[in-house]
């Protein structure tokens, strides 16, 4: 997605969706950064995208890892000192890691304690973003990790009514599916990934039918959701409390 300022006001100049290549990438990252930015180049040049800079997401179990840490409320100068010390006991790769840290904005001001989103990736899976959105013509501005992209989306796109509610929001992949919950925009529950994604649907055709995989995946994309099954419309704003997506079923 390309987004250019008109003044105040991000617009959306060029946008486009492709497949990644298979075996490419996983719900664990990316894996062949030459096929990945193959299709992204592809893409750009479809979507009509000119833009030089790019700011990407990271995202994957094998890519990164994205805590959020309640702490003893501290200073700036203090966090900075303590934080290192959080960065060694939290991470789970055996590479050398790149870390990042951001204390979130405070429910409560006069609590003794405060709360910290932790990112930890592996220096190789940064190194296999940045190769990939490299080769694909562009310069990594900036690397984002993908449930506080999430949470901006949320907060550009409905602000206040997002105020008081709990949201999930949900990714569902080929081989899993990735949760995270926020408190208005704010991260709560970050990156739960479940086995579950459309290549378990497609198998689960596929036993049932005892069709070959190709099959199943074909008549997986032909499946289209009968009228009747459309309980409730869909709202312009998801957030309104009379907006309830299963009907009188609740």
């Amino acid at each position: 997605c390309e987004v250019k300022s008109q003044g105040k006001t991000p617009v959306v100049t060029a946008i486009g969706i492709a497949p990644t290549p298979e075996g490419a990438v996983d719900g664990s990252g990316i894996y062949n950064p030459e096929a990945v930015a193959a299709s992204l180049k592809a893409l750009i040049a479809q979507s009509g995208a000119t833009a030089k800079d790019a700011v990407v997401s990271i995202a994957g179990d094998r890519s990164i890892s994205v805590r959020t840490l309640e702490i003893p409320r501290q200073s700036p100068e203090e966090l900075a000192q303590y934080m290192p010390w959080e960065m060694e006991n939290n991470n789970p790769f055996s590479e050398p890691p790149v870390n990042s840290y951001a204390p979130l904005p405070d429910l409560d001001p006069n609590s003794p304690n405060m709360q910290v989103v932790l990112a930890i990736a592996p220096q190789r899976a940064v190194d296999d973003v940045v190769t990939s959105v490299r080769k694909a013509g562009k310069m990594p501005l900036a690397i984002d990790i993908q449930p506080l992209g999430i949470a901006r989306a949320l907060e550009a796109n409905y602000g206040e009514d997002l105020a008081g509610r709990t949201v999930l929001s949900v990714d569902l992949g080929a081989k899993t599916t990735t949760i995270n919950i926020f408190y208005g925009s704010r991260l709560l529950v970050p990156r739960q990934q479940l086995p579950l994604g459309g290549d378990f649907l497609t198998k689960a055709i596929a036993d049932g039918f005892a069709l070959p995989l190709p099959d199943a995946e074909a008549l997986k994309r032909q499946i289209v959701i009968p009228e009747s099954a459309m309980v409730a419309p869909v709202a312009a704003n998801p957030f309104d409390v009379a907006y309830n997506p299963f009907g009188d079923a609740g």
